[in-house]
């Protein structure tokens, strides 16, 4: 969501079903369930070097392919705080851009509400899943390839895959399939959809020129995210022929289309 476009809007409320007791359930249980994987699981796993160890305690480079290998020599930290930066910002600019199309709704809160709760339960599950891979498959960050590391520091044991890279794919993509349903006539879903993609191969570059994935970790971590961002969004996909309104009892605005701003991400 880098740029502001001008579109044309059309009061039509949210495109999703949310049930808000049921999916008020299934976020709060994500969220916990997230929770106690980083507050209690991950702890765990510290203690045994996640690779196969040669001199000195370092991690053996041949295990790696070519590809992965070109990481080894990375360590900006300007990168990775440009990491850190496009992940939040992506998220903050998924709910703003939301809240603008909204407010062009018969129902503002509403819509807005209905859209951020279908938002939250993709990027929770994504980083849940994503969790779950890393516990299970304790790859080594590119670090453990360069010199001794600590292996009580659970964090470099969890290269793969990229929650940086999985979270703002999610998030990208859940909000590409909320703008095109809202607006499946207008160019712009495409610049939309650009950007976004835009954004998550940025986290991903921006994450192995940091040392801390590699190539195959940030292309794992996109897939996932690509792959739940759309998936949970279709699974709350409003009928074409069901009305928007949440309120039945909500007068439907009449006359000619509302000018507004939408914000493509």
């Amino acid at each position: 969501m880098l740029t502001l476009a001008l579109t044309l809007v059309l009061a039509q409320g949210s495109p999703f079903r949310v049930d808000w007791s049921t999916d008020g359930i299934v976020t709060g249980a994500l969220a916990v369930v997230y929770a106690t994987s980083e507050q209690v699981v991950k702890p765990g796993v510290a203690g045994q070097r996640a690779c196969r160890v040669v001199t000195e305690s370092i991690c053996d480079p041949t295990q790696l392919n070519a590809v992965d290998r070109l990481v080894l020599d990375n360590q900006s930290q300007g990168w990775r705080l440009a990491s850190d930066i496009i992940q939040y910002a992506t998220f903050s600019l998924v709910l703003g851009a939301t809240a603008v199309d909204a407010s062009n709704d018969d129902n503002p809160l509403d819509s807005w509400g209905r859209d951020s709760i279908v938002f939250a339960e993709t990027i929770l599950l994504t980083q849940l899943t994503t969790n779950i891979l890393k516990y299970s498959i304790r790859r080594a960050r590119p670090s453990q390839y360069r010199v001794e590391t600590d292996v009580t520091f659970v964090e470099e044991q969890l290269s793969f895959p990229s929650g940086h890279t999985s979270s703002v794919a999610a998030a990208a993509t859940a909000y590409t399939f909320a703008f095109a349903e809202r607006h499946p006539d207008s160019p712009m879903r495409y610049a939309v959809g650009g950007i976004g993609a835009a954004l998550t191969m940025l986290t991903g570059y921006a994450r192995a020129q940091s040392g801390r994935h590699f190539y195959t970790d940030v292309v794992s971590g996109a897939a996932i995210g690509l792959a739940i961002g759309y998936l949970v969004p279709w699974m709350h996909r409003m009928s074409p022929n069901a009305t928007r309104d949440p309120s039945a009892d909500v007068a439907r605005r009449s006359g000619p289309p509302m000018l507004g701003f939408g914000m493509a991400f």
